[in-house]
């Protein structure tokens, strides 16, 4: 376990692991595991402790009878880290897709890793609501959206994310008069 926290820390900096496995039934006994491990990690370890970051989300308990609206708790109790990973933006000096000077506005300095066992509709869930909260970010920062906007607000945009288009087609949705919007 220390050797893959150490190559997760190596490649991402900071690591935040979102153990997403219920809390009873034939999970438990692999949820009690994956803490023991990373707990007798972060206590033997400095760098891992300071680096490696570990969240319980109770998903079926918050979540139940399909309110994934709920996994706002979860993102509520992620966002001081949201915030410290940020996003990597860069802009292009190149027109219309040409080859220019790359500036580095700002990198991200870590991940949000999350698991579950049996099925993705977790981590899907998760994974989604993450990104759509670093959508909002990041498309309020580049002057995309107000303030007062959020991505939710535009259906087109919401049904083309839903269904995994591109983040460059989607961006045009939001910002069509400008096709090279910096992002």
């Amino acid at each position: 376990m220390k050797l893959h926290l150490h190559q997760q820390i190596q490649i991402y900096q900071s690591v935040y692991h979102v153990n997403l496995v219920n809390h009873k039934g034939h999970e438990l006994p692999i949820k009690e595991a994956f803490e023991k491990a990373i707990h007798a990690a972060r206590d033997s370890d400095p760098i891992i402790a300071e680096k490696a970051h570990y969240l319980y989300f109770d998903f079926h308990t918050e979540c139940r009878k399909m309110r994934f609206d709920r996994i706002s708790v979860l993102i509520d109790r992620l966002t001081p880290a949201l915030d410290s990973i940020g996003w990597y933006h860069s802009q292009s000096t190149g027109v219309n897709g040409g080859v220019g000077e790359v500036k580095v506005l700002a990198k991200q300095n870590g991940v949000i890793r999350t698991n579950c066992m049996d099925c993705l509709d977790r981590t899907n869930v998760t994974q989604s609501a993450l990104g759509r909260f670093m959508l909002n970010r990041q498309f309020k920062a580049a002057g995309i959206l107000s303030h007062k906007e959020s991505i939710e607000d535009h259906e087109g945009f919401m049904m083309m994310f839903r269904n995994g288009t591109s983040p460059s087609s989607l961006v045009r949705i939001l910002s069509p008069t400008d096709p090279t919007a910096d992002v």
